[in-house]
């Protein structure tokens, strides 16, 4: 394999181990430390420095503009650190423009591992909640997010069977963001009539995940709704509807024009979980009016929406996709803003539909040349 064909695996694989927090025998901040150095040092690699394509300007600007607010945030603060960070965000950005979807061929092989491990582990431990190998201290929600948005990135590279299972690991994680946003995910593929032969497909992996349903254990996903009920009535051990609304009311309210700064790892149940507003939160309202510019515009503009729609939805009521999952969003919007076709996951044929296509479809008699009457 040549260099050329290598270094978009390689990417992926940086992709693929950020989101990794909580590894067992390893720092806490180890594996997405080396996801981004990974992913900063193939960009650069790809970067044609003496003629940049930076994008479209209604992304670019957008996006320099949120580097420049971690910036200025972090020389009011001191933390210099974070300002790096940002800026070489914008670096994957450009990196990902560079070599395409091809990228996420290895995001697909995370996507089957955690679904596995996702599924086993619930039935090995008798519980919902499940973090699979991406947190072993089950925080369900990033495995959700990943299997939510991995498997919409799988299936944009082709890997469209990718999607039934990471279904069967959504289910397995209980996760009711997770699953709000595959419904979501579900009600854009009628709007966009996405249907074909893959799709029939994809709804035997859906069978899949209602006959695990109906042998999980009851109590496993009584457990889930009295939680869920909990969170309604204030009651429960995660975050409430009241909490979150409170979160929600301190940054609209207490927000700083230069933000509080910039953070991707040390968070807990008050960090605020909505991606607009924790952006507002940490790095003001320009950095946030910045990124709805860049979703509002990706949506509007490009033919590839499944992918922006799923970061959307996977941050209406959590933070995962600023925080755990950071250059996935510039990875995406990088990516989205080269290609040219629109992302349709489940139309074309596949290869036993053309079979079956030729096999009813009458055959035409042989073409017989007229006589030529001299």
């Amino acid at each position: 394999m040549n260099r050329e064909k290598l270094k978009p695996w390689v990417f992926g694989l940086g992709l693929s181990i950020y989101p990794i927090h909580n590894a067992t025998g390893l720092d806490i901040v180890f594996l997405p430390l080396l996801g981004f150095a990974i992913l900063a040092a193939v960009s650069i690699t790809c970067i044609d420095f003496k003629h940049l394509d930076l994008g479209p300007r209604w992304i670019y600007i957008p996006l320099l503009i949120i580097c420049a607010a971690s910036l200025i945030q972090a020389v009011v603060s001191g933390e210099y650190l974070s300002a790096v960070f940002l800026p070489s965000m914008f670096l994957i950005y450009l990196g990902a423009r560079k070599l395409g979807k091809r990228i996420f061929d290895a995001v697909a092989v995370l996507v089957v591992i955690e679904a596995v491990s996702c599924v086993v582990m619930m039935f090995v431990y008798g519980q919902g909640r499940i973090g699979g190998i991406i947190s072993p201290t089950n925080n369900y929600s990033i495995a959700a997010a990943v299997l939510v948005i991995g498997g919409i990135l799988a299936a944009w590279n082709g890997r469209w069977w990718v999607i039934p299972i990471a279904l069967c690991g959504l289910v397995a994680t209980t996760s009711m963001e997770g699953i709000v946003g595959a419904i979501i995910l579900g009600i854009v593929v009628l709007a966009r009539r996405d249907f074909g032969w893959k799709l029939g497909y994809a709804l035997i992996g859906v069978a899949v995940v209602v006959v695990i349903v109906a042998i999980l254990p009851i109590e496993l996903w009584r457990g889930a709704l009295d939680s869920k009920l909990g969170e309604l009535s204030g009651q429960a051990s995660s975050l409430s509807i009241e909490q979150r609304l409170a979160q929600y009311q301190s940054a609209l309210v207490n927000f700083s024009w230069l933000g509080h700064g910039y953070e991707t790892v040390n968070f807990n149940y008050w960090t605020v979980h909505q991606v607009p507003l924790i952006i507002l939160d940490q790095l003001g309202p320009f950095a946030m009016i910045a990124w709805c510019v860049v979703i509002v515009y990706s949506l509007k503009k490009f033919p590839s929406k499944y992918a922006v729609i799923a970061l959307v939805a996977m941050g209406l009521f959590d933070h995962l996709t600023w925080t755990q999952l950071a250059p996935w969003f510039w990875v995406i919007i990088g990516v989205a803003s080269k290609e040219n076709q629109p992302d349709y996951i489940f139309k074309g044929a596949t290869w036993i539909g053309e079979a079956l296509k030729r096999r009813l479809k009458p055959s035409k008699p042989p073409y017989v040349q007229p006589a030529v009457i001299p």
